[in-house]
């Protein structure tokens, strides 16, 4: 059963969450069998139409990376949103050495201009179509987040929040 929660904005005033569906999802070393990362390749997975994802330090492991080529085989159009340059240099090597394995796949990829730097990260799956979910939060699409830092993912299930992520994916994009 859900909880219904008041939200407080900054200025102090409070709320209803105006019907948003919201799961808390933790990562980290605490948790065996890596949470986040089972998300995000659930979501992959499932994806029937378009899928976005958006993370400043995208360096896949062996099965996620294999569930987001898979969905372009299979017709799903993916957009992969990652900064034209990262703040860290090791990350930028590991991150483009993936990107022409996603190209061949059919992964569109968009670089987010320098000097700029991207730090957002969420994954949208099927917007404006009925089970259509998003996932923001701390977690990048990277080992680190999945396994090594303690990291909180919300997976949205439908409310403003996801139509606000769409929004802001179709901003980016």
């Amino acid at each position: 059963s859900g909880e219904r929660l008041d939200v407080v904005g900054a200025s102090g005033e409070t709320s209803i969450s105006n019907g948003d569906v919201l799961q808390l999802v933790p990562s980290g070393p605490g948790y065996l069998t890596e949470p986040n990362l089972r998300m995000f390749n659930s979501i992959v997975h499932n994806a029937k139409e378009q899928l976005t994802l958006c993370s400043p330090y995208f360096v896949p492991e062996e099965s996620l990376l294999e569930a987001i080529t898979s969905a372009c085989y299979r017709g799903v159009r993916v957009d992969l949103l990652v900064g034209e340059r990262a703040d860290q240099f090791v990350v930028q090597h590991a991150q483009s050495a993936y990107y022409e394995q996603l190209l061949k796949a059919g992964v569109r990829i968009w670089e987010f201009p320098a000097p700029y730097v991207l730090h957002t990260k969420f994954v949208l799956a099927d917007p404006g179509r009925e089970g259509g979910v998003g996932v923001v939060g701390s977690s990048n699409m990277d080992i680190r987040s999945f396994s090594l830092n303690y990291e909180s993912s919300l997976f949205v299930a439908e409310g403003t929040l996801l139509r606000d992520l769409h929004r802001l994916a179709d901003t980016y994009l």
